[in-house]
């Protein structure tokens, strides 16, 4: 067999070299929320190639590196969603922001067959940029997930948070509460997350029972109170008593640091909870029980 041609097309059979998503008004998606719809061929027209495995789609600057603004930022969002007779449909329901360190991870493409994609700008409402220009990149035959990236619990769960401090649960006022939240990332049924906003969560209902706050791989936050499913991370759970929230238990299970060194060289606050310490100096280890100092253990 040869190896795995990869191509886009139209819907009509004809290979696309360039696209001009035309004006784009920052905040505002581009062409519109349903995205442009590409076809990703292995190999068109024929069925003598190898099959495409472990297929990933980003976007690279036009140069192929990654410094531009709207690629590290991740101005641009893929999702892929049904295709050819001969391929098992991922059928993915949110879009996937791409550029630097992030791809959308597809399924297999056979020869002679594709997957439909769709792609749309979502530039920040503060961005101010002009002649954008960026290229849709596809890689395959390669790891779908990075080797020893991350390490989780045994539920496969786990948040990274960009800041010193991680969630943090407050039931708030008297109109049901809120719970904070800060920017990072999270693993998802082995899918890495980004939620690159802070902010907090408000709690709202008028029912009375336990409540599940969980982050969905769109990146947003929701509640429910029935079971999750593989594709959401449990955040915490309240419970509520006539539309208000009077009790909060944080479930997350974070990655904290790991580091050792001399006395001197402990890092000062601010802190990750959960993070050890190895002073090895005095050979003590130390854990920071909250964001502002080094407890013994």
């Amino acid at each position: 067999m040869a190896l795995p041609v990869a191509g886009f097309y139209t819907t009509g059979g004809v290979v696309i070299t360039t696209h001009d998503f035309g004006s784009v008004e920052a905040g505002e998606f581009k062409p519109d929320s349903t995205g442009w719809k590409v076809l990703l061929y292995n190999n068109y027209g024929s069925t003598e190639s190898d099959d495409m495995t472990s297929v990933k789609v980003s976007i690279r600057d036009t140069d192929g590196g990654t410094d531009e603004i709207w690629t590290y930022q991740h101005w641009n969002e893929i999702k892929s969603s049904s295709g050819s007779t001969g391929i098992v449909d991922d059928a993915q329901t949110v879009f996937t922001p791409v550029g630097k360190n992030k791809e959308l991870c597809c399924g297999d493409i056979p020869s002679g067959e594709y997957r439909t994609l769709y792609a749309r700008c979502n530039p920040p409402t503060d961005a101010a940029e002009q002649n954008v220009d960026f290229q849709l990149r596809v890689t395959f035959q390669q790891p779908a997930t990075s080797i020893a990236k991350w390490i989780t619990d045994p539920k496969n769960n786990g948040i990274i948070s960009s800041t010193g401090s991680p969630f943090s649960v407050s039931t708030g006022g008297s109109t049901g509460g809120t719970i904070p939240y800060s920017g990072g990332y999270a693993l998802i049924d082995s899918n890495e997350i980004y939620y690159g906003s802070s902010g907090s969560y408000s709690i709202a209902t008028t029912n009375d029972g336990t409540f599940t706050l969980y982050l969905g791989e769109s990146g947003t936050f929701s509640e429910t109170t029935g079971a999750l499913t593989n594709s959401q991370l449990v955040i915490a759970q309240f419970t509520s008593t006539g539309g208000n929230c009077n009790s909060v238990e944080d479930r997350r299970v974070y990655i904290a640091s790991l580091l050792a060194g001399t006395t001197e060289a402990m890092p000062t606050e601010p802190l990750i909870p959960g993070s050890l310490y190895f002073d090895m100096t005095n050979g003590a280890l130390l854990g920071a029980l909250t964001c502002t100092g080094w407890t013994a253990l």
